[in-house]
């Protein structure tokens, strides 16, 4: 059976597809599509222009989906739309596009997804790091029962925001509200520091490329590598320093990320100092693929009693 999962984040919008054989889930596809929701959030509310940017990419994806054979679908969203006053306005768009409903993930549940996700499975010392658009992820696994979470406020887009000029002391002033963000979440998680750590989603993915290639290695071959302080630490100097056009010319970054690109530098580089990282692991795994492990109950239940929503069928309509 194939499933598929669309996640509506801060700053893209991504398509897995995955097969389910028996009590095993074989991830099959992954798309993904900047989308900039966040960019989209002004006074507490979504611009119909981003919802419309977010949507078309669920409707092709759906379509893709379809045409993958999956038979069931989920839609799920997270910061931006957490945020957002007009979620309910956004849900009725992706019901229109593709038939399912917009599943809006606590930054608890995005914690947990994301965990799953980076480990396929609960284990005991590793820690997983997931920087999104506008929040960060921090997931610890424990000996029983499910990982401690925190879900922070701080995200590439959110820190860009707040910090949009990265010249002179810019980059130094974000760094410090990066560290000290951070350090209050971790303080409020009262965990010990895990021995492994785990980078999930697109920041590392996209930071591990461009160091690859400055190595003259291959830029595809990123699961795994062992991105360190050091690395983290010169990508979050050298882009700070550069401009936007500057950015969108460096080798593995994309260019639609280029407005953003230093800040996620930026809250790795902090992270990985408070937390006292010298690497971090990096996965293409994201918490779509926790959403599957759920899904399957391979996972077990989320915490609060939420469980596992069932899926839609899939539906194509022309919009």
């Amino acid at each position: 059976m194939r499933l598929a999962a669309i996640g509506i984040g801060s700053n893209s919008t991504r398509l897995l597809v995955a097969e389910r054989e028996g009590e095993q889930v074989r991830p099959c596809l992954r798309l993904s599509i900047d989308t900039h929701l966040f960019s989209g959030l002004q006074g507490g509310k979504l611009s119909a222009e981003s919802m419309e940017r977010a949507v078309q990419a669920v409707a092709f994806f759906a379509a893709r989906a379809q045409a993958e054979g999956c038979q069931a679908l989920r839609v799920l969203a997270t910061s931006a739309t957490r945020d957002a006053a007009n979620a309910a306005e956004l849900d009725a768009l992706v019901r229109a596009a593709c038939g399912a409903p917009l599943e809006v993930l606590s930054g608890e549940e995005e914690a947990l997804f994301s965990f799953w996700g980076a480990t396929g499975r609960t284990a005991e010392s590793a820690g997983v790091l997931d920087i999104g658009g506008g929040s960060t992820e921090l997931a610890v696994g424990g000996r029983t029962g499910l990982p401690r979470t925190v879900s922070l406020q701080l995200g590439s887009s959110r820190l860009s925001a707040m910090f949009p000029d990265l010249t002179g002391e810019g980059a130094l002033r974000a760094l410090a509200f990066a560290r000290e963000g951070i350090a209050e979440g971790w303080h409020g998680l009262c965990t010990d520091k895990p021995t492994l750590w785990f980078s999930a989603g697109g920041n590392g993915v996209r930071l591990a490329a461009a160091e690859r290639l400055r190595q003259g290695l291959d830029a595809g071959n990123v699961d795994g590598y062992a991105f360190t302080l050091a690395m983290a630490a010169g990508w979050a100097r050298r882009l700070s320093q550069m401009t936007v056009e500057e950015r969108a010319q460096v080798p593995g970054l994309p260019p639609s990320r280029a407005g953003v690109v230093a800040h996620g530098a930026i809250l790795l580089q902090a992270a990985m100092e408070v937390l006292g990282m010298e690497s971090v692991h990096i996965t293409r795994r994201t918490n779509l693929d926790g959403v599957m492990l759920g899904w399957t109950g391979q996972a077990g239940p989320v915490a609060g009693g939420s469980g596992v929503p069932q899926a839609a069928g899939i539906r194509q309509e022309k919009r």
